[in-house]
Parts: C-alpha cells; sequence; structure tokens
C-alpha cells in the first residue's frame, strides 16, 4: 500500500473545495494509495515535458469544475504537491512551474490518512 504526503497548498485546497470535489478527491487518493492500480489515464495523466518528466496529474471532474492535483511518485510513496482548479491551458503551465518548485524545495509533508 502507498503512502500519500501533501503539502499544505494541497490541504488548503481540500478544506476549500465544495462538497462533490471533495468527495471525488477522497476517492483518488484512496485509488493512488492501492499498488494494484495502474497510474494511467483517464484518472492520471503523465506529464509528457521532460524538464517535468517525474511530475504525474491527477484528474478529477465534477458537473461544475475541473480540479488538478500535480504530484510525485517517490519510491512507494506519493507526494501531492499542487492542487488547483482548472480554467484554461494556462493554468496547467503555471501549475506545473510551481509544483516543481515544491518538489525541489524541502517543503513540510503531511501524511494523509482515509
Amino acid at each position: 500500500m502507498r503512502k500519500i504526503f501533501i503539502t499544505p497548498n494541497v490541504k488548503r485546497f481540500m478544506e476549500q473545495a465544495d462538497e462533490k470535489t471533495m468527495i471525488k478527491m477522497k476517492f483518488m487518493i484512496t485509488y493512488l494509495t492501492d499498488n494494484k492500480n495502474v497510474l494511467r489515464e483517464p484518472y492520471v495523466r503523465h506529464i509528457l515535458i521532460p524538464k517535468y518528466k517525474e511530475l504525474y496529474e491527477l484528474r478529477i471532474r465534477t458537473a461544475k469544475t475541473m480540479a488538478r492535483t500535480i504530484f510525485t511518485v517517490s519510491g512507494e510513496n506519493i507526494v501531492l504537491l499542487y492542487a488547483f482548479q482548472k480554467k484554461c491551458k494556462r493554468d496547467n503551465v503555471k501549475a506545473l512551474k510551481c509544483a516543481f518548485k515544491m518538489n525541489k524545495s524541502s517543503e513540510e509533508l503531511m501524511e494523509v490518512c482515509l
């Protein structure tokens, strides 16, 4: 079983998300913890840009919003780096830059227990 760690940004996003998004996000985090589940589309997309090749995108879609969480895999652990609500294409580039910086810096991580 994989362990999930989150940054303060992701925790703050989860606290502010609407109820449907929160429920789906918890379900997807539970999905990520299971080693049997392969990290691939439609729920997870590997970032193909060479600079960000160690990053993945967790895709959550509800009737009203599209939420994305950028994460990385570190051994058997998954670190959720940056969560955001997608409104346009440029949001992904901005989020990738922020997640890349968070991945390189030593930021306080919290383990998620569901």
